[in-house]
């Protein structure tokens, strides 16, 4: 539970910090993905094998895998 309250409390800083600012609106299904992929990376692989950016890459490849079966219909339900 250790890496899960480490991830949770990162997360709770920086959406404190963006109300602080004012930021009017934060993406919360990008982030509660950043959430869990961050987690289950760090659990597999090591809380101290993985940082921000490996997760930003991680997420990013993702994201154009997810853009290139849209347009081959491969998973039904991805539009």
């Amino acid at each position: 539970f250790d890496v899960i309250s480490e991830v949770c409390d990162k997360f709770q800083a920086r959406w404190l910090t963006l109300a602080k600012l004012g930021t009017p609106r934060v993406n919360i299904t990008a982030e509660m993905a950043d959430v869990t992929l961050e987690i289950i990376t760090k659990l597999i692989f090591g809380r101290h094998s993985i940082n921000d950016q490996i997760i930003a890459d991680i997420h990013h490849a993702y994201d154009e895998f997810m853009d290139y079966v849209k347009d081959l219909r491969l998973i039904p339900g991805v539009d």
